[in-house]
């Protein structure tokens, strides 16, 4: 039996974090549809004004290394000496870039690198893996409305507004064996009262023996040693993006989420909502590594109002 990590959260696990990611992204899609709207308007159009869309769907992972080093302020020959090891793995090409054919495709690219960082930041969403999942989400829609085929001779037939979600391969395999607990009882010899203290007792040792030996043969067959936490529920993520996308306060998210619990005449740092909403967001763009918009980054508190 498989074992999923996207089914927990492990600070240090890489895969736990991208399940994580794409989770906040489809939140976007739920709760702020316009992120999307604007990135058809937008990006999808300097996409196609690059001309990307004449090019092969293969080199779609090379362009976007060009695009993310141009949108990070550096040049093509950066992002092929950054990233020469993958390119060389994936059979493109390695050699320095002509300087001419380099300025005419920095010319072509450059338009939608803008187009993608502007909305990326004007959406809440300024990471670059935010980015990328913008730009193979555009990659997405172009083929479908160009009707191209992908490596398992699929067509995509109508283009689904929607992200082109990252699905890592998350399963632990992870052999174990099932708890089994057997007991008779013989009402004529026992009462009723002491087996059931007998048989308490025994289950819960049998339990405790299990348990650990289960999860000690965990940590020695798939080598994860950090304590797994139960995932983060829904809300977390909702909570996320009506403030980093909608742009709601944390007080406003309170009075939204829990309007008949929410007091407005209660300070907002003694309001134990308000504190539950702000430690939630917090640890969930940490986790997920995206920055938090800059209005959070000095939350504040108000003074204690005297009488």
């Amino acid at each position: 039996m498989d074992f999923y990590s996207g089914a927990f959260d492990l600070e240090d696990h890489a895969l736990s974090r991208i399940n994580a990611q794409m989770q906040f992204l489809k939140a976007v899609r739920d709760y702020a549809p316009d992120v999307l709207k604007a990135l058809r308007a937008g990006p999808r159009d300097a996409f196609y004004d690059a001309e990307l869309h004449e090019s092969h769907w293969r080199i779609m992972g090379r362009y976007w290394l060009d695009i993310l080093s141009l949108g990070n302020g550096r040049t093509l020959e950066d992002a092929r000496l950054e990233n020469y090891e993958f390119l060389k793995s994936r059979g493109q090409p390695t050699d320095p870039l002509d300087p001419e054919k380099a300025k005419l495709l920095t010319d072509r690219l450059e338009p939608l690198a803008r187009s993608i960082w502007q909305w990326s930041r004007t959406s809440g969403l300024d990471a670059d893996w935010c980015r990328a999942r913008a730009f193979f989400t555009i990659v997405q829609w172009v083929f479908a409305e160009n009707k191209s085929y992908f490596s398992d001779h699929t067509e995509i037939r109508t283009p689904v507004m929607d992200w082109s979600y990252d699905h890592p391969n998350v399963g632990t395999p992870f052999q174990f064996e099932e708890f089994k607990f057997e007991w008779a009882w013989h009402p004529g010899r026992t009462s009723r009262s002491v087996i059931t203290r007998v048989i308490r007792s025994l289950f819960e040792k049998d339990l405790r023996e299990y348990l650990d030996k289960t999860e000690a043969s965990f940590k020695e067959q798939t080598g994860i040693k950090t304590k797994l936490k139960e995932k983060r529920g829904d809300k977390h993520f909702h909570w996320f993006v009506l403030f980093q996308v909608n742009k709601l306060s944390y007080s406003e998210i309170v009075r939204t989420y829990f309007p008949k619990r929410s007091n407005e005449k209660r300070l907002e740092y003694i309001s134990d909502d308000t504190k539950v909403v702000r430690k939630a967001i917090n640890e969930l763009a940490k986790f997920i590594d995206l920055p938090l918009r800059k209005e959070a980054t000095k939350p504040g508190r108000r003074p204690r109002r005297t009488t």
